[in-house]
């Protein structure tokens, strides 16, 4: 995504987290992370559907292991 940024606008950006702060008032910013966030959505979605997932998490809900 910071690699699409830098391509459309010229101005690099020094990660994600980065691009999220602009994201806020840049309009190209924006609709890249949208852009990508959908694209992983659309095929994501029937088996969200499927397993009837309210919540998508990127962390485990509890700790795993002894």
């Amino acid at each position: 995504m910071t690699a699409r940024y830098t391509d459309r606008t010229g101005r690099p950006v020094d990660g994600l987290r980065e691009l999220t702060v602009l994201a806020v008032t840049d309009i190209t910013a924006r609709d890249i992370i949208t852009s990508v966030l959908r694209a992983l959505g659309d095929p994501l979605a029937p088996w969200l559907t499927a397993f009837e997932a309210d919540t998508a998490s990127a962390a485990p809900s509890r700790p795993h292991g002894p």
